[in-house]
């Protein structure tokens, strides 16, 4: 399929809105394996649920790495990803010269007004972006590399040899690392996004409060779940007494 075609004001509104979407996931991800990993905050998650914990954990490491090598290493025309999106920007950014109008539903309501964006205006945040991936090399490298030899396909002398995997990668990225550079993607595509369509993408932590009522249930050791149990059945009892 032509470009060209694809320069229309719903494509990139739509492409710009889908990145959005998977970042907003790959945080949430994130955040689940930072707050249980780390058991700063859940720590009854991992002290009561320790195997569980270790394989759903390892889960959520592997799916942030798959997500991400999608959006910064694959850039195939069709792939749906950062990296293709800069380079089509570029290829055609006479074409982002004119401005152009979508219509926007309001919030709350089916109305929909006329949005005016100026495509050319997203130029210098489309650079920024860019220049962070370049400069940042080593994480994208690691992420390929990661993706390549132990999540899509099991290379043997990973396996075998722990020690090995930094070895073949050449290099080791920090949790505190692989965060920002999750985060200041986010917020870059979230720039691009509020300049062209006067609106902020907006994330929650609505996993916060699930992780901390799971947290809290687990922290009743199983005596005192019984006796509450217990309370619970004399009550009921009682009542239809």
């Amino acid at each position: 399929m032509n470009y060209k075609r694809r320069t229309s004001k719903y494509y990139i509104h739509k492409e710009i809105e889908l990145i959005m979407f998977k970042l907003y996931h790959i945080k949430q991800l994130f955040f689940i394996y930072k707050k249980i990993k780390f058991k700063n905050e859940y720590e009854n998650i991992y002290k009561e649920l320790p195997m569980m914990s270790i394989i759903i954990l390892q889960s959520i490491f592997d799916r942030i790495i798959l997500e991400l090598s999608g959006l910064i290493v694959d850039f195939d025309d069709e792939d749906l990803s950062i990296c293709s999106f800069i380079n089509k920007y570029h290829q055609y950014e006479s074409d982002y010269k004119e401005k152009k109008y979508m219509y926007v539903k309001e919030i709350n309501s089916n109305k929909k007004h006329r949005l005016y964006i100026d495509t050319n205006s997203i130029k210098d945040d489309i650079n920024d972006l860019e220049s962070y991936i370049n400069n940042n090399k080593h994480i994208r490298k690691y992420i390929k590399k990661l993706r390549d030899k132990t999540i899509a396909h099991n290379d043997k002398k990973m396996s075998f040899n722990k020690n090995y995997k930094y070895e073949e990668l050449k290099v080791k990225i920090t949790y505190d690392e692989l965060e920002k550079y999750i985060d200041t993607l986010y917020s870059c595509m979230n720039t691009i996004y509020s300049t062209l369509f006067k609106i902020q993408f907006a994330y929650y932590n609505e996993l916060d409060s699930e992780l901390k009522y799971l947290d809290s249930i687990l922290k009743i050791k199983k005596s005192a779940m019984r006796k509450l149990l217990s309370d619970n059945e004399e009550k009921a009892d009682s009542l239809k007494a």
